[in-house]
């Protein structure tokens, strides 16, 4: 389809309007990339930087269609919020505001509808794929949700009159006894709800009452049968709460259930309580609309799961628990500071026929040291008595595991939400030691979570490309704080894993005009540039030039980063980088110029006029993107001090420049071309210049 001319929402609906619209929420996602690839093509200027901006702002403005259109929606967004809503989507930059004030306007005074409507008679099934089609606020969903909400407030309504029943039969027979009750309760009619809106009051009417009902018998009792029934009412009242989204609630719900787990304070810790572990994670791991519904309270449940690893790793005796052991706090005020885990632990020095016991309150970030008189100690429990809780158990483990490969399932907002508080704990597990008052690196940061972190990036990396970007908007930042962390070994581990999952993401396909690899890859270059350690820029390089050689067929957008990450190590101060770096940028000008751009024939307006056939350089910026990163090792300020280097430089410059002109020089159209073009559009002269104004 051709775009060309068209402003940005009269080019949507006619999409839209054209034919209609796949099922798969992956389907859809491809024609959205592919119309912002071909309306920036036909639109070079349009005011997007690339096409990655276009095609967050089609998906912006199909949310504003709903939003304005849908009778669903009682508060109307305001162009203010609209314009706010787009702010530095275009590569870091806004989109012009009269612009988005015009496709506010447009889409606001007249509603952009599908050619045929992809919701009828598949509303179930757009609800269990990808939740695409909720975007979409055409007329016949509109009568379908107008339909459920007449049915919603009748069924509301015979509700009311039901209970109302009820409570005056209730009345009548208070006085009755059991056997008439059950009569009541057999032969009252009950409605079933089929909507949050029936239940959501109800719940929360009586939820406080429930929670005091199931706290007390699950603090006080020990019988199995009780415990177990209290910790199946606190994962119904946690699933409830998070159906309904009904913050307060489900954030108390959680909240008990955690500390009903005991893991702060190892040395009161009973087989229930880990009950109340394996309880906690199972309901979020249940079902995706409790994962949704849980937003910021992800953050106790994965706090749990770490406390959790940190447990089993000290009844398993592995060789990080007894590094973690031999370290305790060296102020009171810096465990103050910490967290759960930030005073790590403090044991007793076993002696003959003594168990190896753990501070209890020490594990867990308490002021407790080692200093302290005898009048002041604290709890301490054997690592044997901690054995026999089985928190090590295959149920366990299991359950800890699918609420990992239970991500894929969770929406947009909802994975969101789950990475955010995975990166919070991520980074506070590699912070802890620190943050405690220990000196960096002489105790490991943990790095279960980090860990995780990769494993759902590899769970979820099918999603679409709007959910990747906001994933990645929390995981970037985080691998460049751990990756210029002090403690080396993390910041390795973290390169190590930002490689390994580059090059799964280099795997899909990007088409031309997009950015988003070179979102992906920016890492590499900030941490680089920030690192004060030889071996962690040296670890960059590496996982570049390892890229460059497993994935270089797949690289689009990605050859930005790369060639940024040499020019920075051609600046660097260390000649070993600076080595490093060329290498870098050779191996891309000398073996792989046939992935960073290609030729093709195209027309352009002539000097006369007239439409004329060119030979372009498809790619050519990245060309001009070498160019300058060898001019940096060639001129730079240290290319003085690296003489070898820059002659390298030079050599590899004009080696690459004479490879591209021979191949311009040899395509079929460049000798009709040659004469009726102006100079700045022949291609010869697009290739030279920048290698000579480098070398001036």
């Amino acid at each position: 389809m051709d775009f060309s001319g068209l402003g940005f929402v009269a080019a949507l609906r006619l999409l839209l309007q054209a034919f209609r619209l796949p099922g798969e929420g992956q389907k859809i996602d491809r024609f959205m990339l592919k119309f912002a690839e071909r309306f920036v093509m036909g639109n070079p200027d349009a005011g997007f930087a690339n096409a990655d901006a276009a095609y967050v702002l089609a998906y912006s403005t199909i949310m504003l269609n709903t939003d304005q259109h849908s009778p669903q929606v009682r508060h109307r967004m305001s162009r203010a919020e609209f314009i706010s809503n787009n702010r530095g989507i275009n590569d870091g930059q806004d989109l012009d505001r009269q612009m988005l004030e015009t496709v506010f306007d447009q889409v606001a005074g007249e509603e952009i509808k599908l050619k045929d409507d992809p919701l009828q008679g598949r509303v179930q099934d757009a609800r269990t794929s990808s939740g695409l089609f909720v975007l979409w606020g055409n007329s016949t969903a509109n009568r379908i949700r107008e339909q459920h909400a007449h049915a919603s407030a009748e069924m509301a309504a015979k509700s009311e009159q039901s209970i109302r029943s009820m409570t005056q039969r209730r009345r009548r027979m208070s006085g009755a006894g059991e056997a008439s009750w059950a009569v009541l309760l057999d032969t009252a009619d009950y409605l079933r709800a089929t909507r949050p809106d029936h239940i959501a009051p109800m719940f929360g009417a009586v939820w406080t009452a429930v929670l005091a009902a199931l706290s007390t018998p699950m603090q006080t009792s020990a019988d199995p049968h009780v415990v177990a029934a209290c910790l199946v009412g606190f994962q119904s009242g946690i699933a409830l709460a998070c159906r309904f989204r009904m913050p307060l609630e489900r954030a108390t719900f959680v909240t008990t259930l955690r500390n009903f787990t005991q893991l702060q304070n190892l040395a009161e810790m009973r087989r229930k309580h880990v009950e109340a572990i394996r309880a906690l994670v199972e309901v979020a791991a249940s079902r995706a609309d409790v994962g949704d519904g849980l937003a910021d309270n992800w953050l106790d449940v994965l706090q749990c799961v770490s406390q959790l690893e940190q447990l089993q790793l000290l009844t398993q005796g592995s060789e990080q628990a007894a590094l973690l052991r031999r370290t305790s706090t060296s102020t009171d005020a810096a465990a103050a500071q910490s967290n759960i885990f930030s005073s790590v632990l403090s044991v007793s020095a076993p002696t003959t026929g003594e168990q190896q016991s753990i501070s209890a309150r020490a594990f867990f970030g308490s002021p407790a040291t080692t200093r302290r008189s005898s009048a002041t100690l604290v709890p301490t429990v054997s690592v044997a008595e901690l054995a026999k809780l089985e928190t090590n158990s295959q149920v366990l483990v299991v359950t800890v595991d699918r609420l990992f490969t239970a991500s894929v399932r969770l929406s947009g907002s909802g994975i969101v939400d789950f990475v955010r508080a995975l990166s919070q704990v991520a980074w506070g597990e590699i912070t802890t030691a620190f943050a405690a008052g220990q000196a960096v690196g002489s105790v490991p940061s943990r790095l279960f979570s980090l860990t995780k972190i990769v494993e759902i990036a590899y769970y979820n990396m099918e999603r679409i490309r709007v959910e990747w970007s906001q994933i990645w908007a929390i995981l970037g930042p985080l691998f460049d704080r751990v990756g210029g962390y002090a403690d080396t070994r993390a910041a390795v581990f973290a390169l190590d894993s930002l490689r390994q999952l580059s090059t799964k993401f280099l795997e899909k396909e990007e088409l031309p005009h997009f950015a988003f690899q070179k979102e992906f890859l920016r890492p590499f270059a900030d941490i680089l540039e920030g690192a004060a350690d030889l071996r962690v820029k040296d670890m960059a390089l590496r996982c570049v030039y390892q890229l460059v050689q497993a994935a270089s067929a797949h690289i689009r957008s990605g050859w930005r980063a790369v060639l940024n990450v040499a020019q920075i190590a051609a600046r660097d101060t260390h000649d070993q980088v600076a080595e490093m770096g060329f290498h870098i940028a050779r191996e891309c000008a000398q073996h792989h110029g046939a992935h960073m751009w290609t030729l093709a024939l195209v027309q352009i307006a002539g000097e006369d006029g007239k439409q004329a056939s060119v030979v372009a350089v498809t790619g050519l910026e990245y060309f001009h993107e070498l160019i300058t990163c060898l001019d940096e090792f060639a001129v730079g300020a240290a290319a003085a001090a690296r003489p070898r280097l820059a002659l390298g430089a030079i050599d590899t410059m004009y080696r690459a420049a004479v490879a591209l002109g021979a191949q311009v020089i040899g395509h079929a159209g460049f000798d009709a071309c040659a004469a009726v073009v102006a100079l700045d559009d022949q291609p010869l002269y697009r290739v030279w210049m920048p290698v000579l104004r480098a070398l001036h």
